[in-house]
């Protein structure tokens, strides 16, 4: 869908997509304030369509706006939301009690190898070492 046609051209990925820049930038703003605001992240095994239905907004659009307006798949997004919500939390000292694997439970992570995978991709840290780093 992204190689180049016979005249070196990559061709658009949503040419023919019916949002206006002006629904795109509302879309936006709504699938932004629901991870914000409402920290749907939070929600375990969250799936495109499942977003889409509390947001109300069709997966097809969501799908879109968050890939071309921020580069990322859906499922990166989510993780991008996840991975902030543990930072924040390793660092805080009221959960100096909870373990980090708690941590990122509660943040939207069911597999730990994954999580432990993903953070340390992210910030280059364990867990533990970004949670001792604080200091």
């Amino acid at each position: 869908m992204n190689s180049e046609n016979e005249f070196g051209i990559k061709p658009k990925k949503y040419k023919t997509s019916p949002l206006s820049n002006e629904k795109t930038e509302q879309y936006l703003r709504k699938i932004e304030k629901a991870m914000r605001e409402e920290k749907l992240f939070l929600i375990k095994n969250l799936t495109l369509k499942t977003f889409s239905g509390l947001v109300g907004i069709q997966s097809r659009h969501v799908s879109q706006v968050i890939n071309h307006d921020l580069g990322l798949s859906f499922s990166e997004y989510v993780l991008k939301y996840r991975l902030e919500e543990v930072k924040k939390n390793l660092l805080n000292p009221d959960n100096n009690n909870l373990t980090i694997h708690g941590i990122a439970q509660n943040s939207g992570f069911t597999s730990n190898s994954r999580f432990n995978y993903l953070f340390k991709k992210e910030t280059g840290l364990t867990p533990t070492q970004f949670r001792n780093q604080k200091g």
